[in-house]
């Protein structure tokens, strides 16, 4: 009996020590060099950086090529930056629209905050302390793709008197359900550590990236966008970030009347992101809101089909 209970005890203490060397293996695989959001080598020339909430906004700010007519607002969506807007800047210049692209925090090259509330509203608020520091009491069109739709939905209930527009692209309001444990998981060192691994040895390498992006774009991507959605996954902490962002407990409610004569919605027909039917149910549901479906585009329209996209945009805003 006594020989059984030691073999008994010697089996668990192999087996926690088991277990504590597994979990420990993160700890000895060494992570890449990484650069500061803030690295000038990563920046564009027009980049602007301000402190809002405590927290380093990235933005950048287009003035209008003949005398302005108004000012637009673009939100990317998740992983996304000011990059993804490239496509449909200069039409709206153009056309006598300043427009500011933002990246939210711990996206783009926003300083990554984990204590910072990445709750819709709290986004929505910073995003509207922005367009005052840069255009105070103006009114604003708010475009906002994806994870971006939900930002600019929120901002038009907060103010709808500044808010002329929203132009929802693949994508509407969306409270993502995060339970105690789940974001206990997502805000652990252990977790963020395994991410950073994870992001640096498999998602952020070339050919595995291009995989995703060819599934959001729905077509093989080309060097500029590999490029540019990349640049961002550089920055020190970005899987972090990411994580951060994914663990916000938020109990705010939409109300769509306050903003449904202001809408657009603009889907890919090939969308395996957010389907096209989630934006036919919407319109079902609110038929004053228009629909407009271009053809055998995927999650970024904007991006891979900015020819059918940046006339919908553009006869919306001008309205």
């Amino acid at each position: 009996m006594k020989n059984f209970k030691k073999i008994l005890k010697w089996l668990s203490l192999i087996l926690v020590g088991g277990i504590c060397l597994i979990l420990a293996i993160p700890y000895f695989i060494p992570l890449k060099p990484t650069l500061d959001y803030s690295e000038s080598s990563l920046l564009f020339p027009n980049s602007k950086m301000d402190k809002i909430q405590d927290v380093n906004v990235h933005y950048r700010v287009f003035e209008p090529t003949i005398p302005k007519k108004g000012n637009v607002l673009m939100i990317h969506g998740f992983s996304g930056s000011t990059f993804s807007w490239r496509k449909n800047i200069d039409t709206l210049t153009q056309s006598g629209f300043q427009v500011v692209c933002m990246d939210l925090p711990s996206f783009g090259f926003s300083e990554r905050k984990f204590n910072w509330n990445h709750s819709p509203e709290n986004r929505a608020k910073l995003a509207w302390e922005l367009t005052e520091k840069i255009t105070p009491y103006e009114n604003w069109h708010l475009i906002g793709h994806s994870m971006g739709a939900s930002v600019v939905l929120t901002m038009g209930q907060m103010n709808p008197q500044k808010t002329l527009s929203i132009i929802c692209v693949d994508g509407l309001f969306f409270n993502p359900p995060s339970n105690f444990l789940t974001r206990w998981l997502l805000n652990s060192h252990y977790v963020h550590r395994i991410g950073e691994i994870a992001l640096q040895r498999y998602f952020a390498k070339p050919d595995k990236f291009q995989k995703i992006l060819t599934s959001a774009y729905g077509q093989t991507p080309d060097e500029e966008a590999l490029k540019g959605y990349l640049k961002p996954l550089m920055v020190t902490d970005a899987a972090k970030g990411i994580l951060a962002t994914s663990a916000q407990k938020s109990d705010f409610q939409m109300d769509y009347s306050k903003v449904l004569s202001k809408m657009l919605l603009i889907w890919g027909e090939k969308d395996t992101w957010i389907p096209l039917s989630v934006a036919q149910k919407f319109h079902e549901k609110y038929s004053i809101v228009p629909l407009k479906v271009i053809p055998n585009a995927g999650h970024c329209p904007m991006e891979t089909h900015e020819n059918k996209f940046n006339p919908f945009m553009l006869e919306f805003i001008n309205r």
